[in-house]
């Protein structure tokens, strides 16, 4: 499994000078065909992100983006799926002792059939989730008591058992870093969300010259991605799409069901997911092609 959303830096430095890495999950390839149609203009007042009036050739002959054109290939989940969670902090210490609950349900209201536990002290659980048509396809609610909630959505969705499945631990600092760094100032009773990218290679590659899209599209909200400055990463919101970090943050979004989408220059659909926003609260998610 590559490494999960993470930033992760040494003791007593800085995020600015020790943000490594981005969001990355091990993903299959595929995706849309060859000749399936591009997502329409952005409507009036929705910003187009990352998505330049260019020819998206250099895209088609990148093996990075190659599978795009491969025809999808879906398994049969199981009905019960086994998911081994592991939790770290973001020096990649073990999160213990801190309540997770699985959601299943696309109505976060209601979160649905939900499966809980806490995590030991090496940061793990262990959960059994029911699986719908294509996969756990859910998020998981990760909170130590008073501190910021992780919504960790499962993207793509988990077709089988996971015998490790490994994911970062935000805390309220992490996320203040991180706006700061953007220089965007938080909204009270507004959500974040941290998106990572991977490509077409499986091994964990983030994915390069992704934009990100969001809808619908709510006024005051801020997209910030992440740059490799030096040894380090900053985060800025004068950039369009990802670099070899391959994060981006959205803040200030309202509470409400959003839908992101990833493109490639000149409008390539490099895949799209639906989270759930709560106030005050961080979603992280990855995007990339689907197997």
């Amino acid at each position: 499994m590559a490494p999960p959303i993470a930033l992760r830096y040494a003791r007593g430095m800085t995020l600015r000078t020790c943000l490594l890495g981005s969001l990355l999950v091990t993903l299959g390839c595929g995706g849309a065909a060859a000749d399936a149609p591009r997502d329409p203009a952005p409507s009036p007042g929705e910003p187009s992100i990352g998505v330049p009036p260019e020819s998206d050739r250099a895209s088609n002959e990148d093996p990075a983006w190659g599978c795009l054109a491969a025809a999808k290939t879906t398994g049969l989940p199981a009905a019960q799926i086994q998911i081994d969670l592991a939790v770290r902090d973001m020096l990649g210490f073990p999160v213990g002792g801190v309540p997770v609950r699985a959601c299943v349900a696309a109505d976060d209201a209601a979160c649905g059939e939900a499966r809980t536990g806490q995590t030991s002290r090496e940061g793990r659980v262990l959960l059994q989730v029911p699986a719908g048509s294509h996969g756990f396809a859910g998020y998981f609610e990760i909170a130590r008591p008073g501190d910021l909630m992780n919504l960790v959505f499962a993207s793509p969705p988990i077709a089988r058992d996971v015998a490790e499945y490994t994911r970062s631990y935000w805390s309220q600092e992490d996320l203040a870093q991180m706006s700061a760094l953007a220089g965007v100032v938080r909204v009270g009773g507004r959500g974040s969300v941290i998106l990572g990218t991977t490509d077409c290679r499986n091994d964990g590659s983030a994915g390069v010259g992704v934009g990100m899209t969001v809808t619908p599209w709510p006024a005051g909200a801020e997209v910030a991605y992440t740059r490799q400055q030096g040894g380090g990463v900053g985060v800025t919101t004068t950039e369009t799409r990802t670099d070899a970090t391959g994060t981006a943050a959205i803040f200030n979004l309202p509470e409400g069901r959003y839908e992101i989408t990833g493109k490639l220059v000149g409008g390539r659909v490099v895949g799209r997911a639906t989270l759930h926003v709560r106030q005050d609260a961080l979603s992280t998610l990855t995007i990339g092609p689907a197997r």
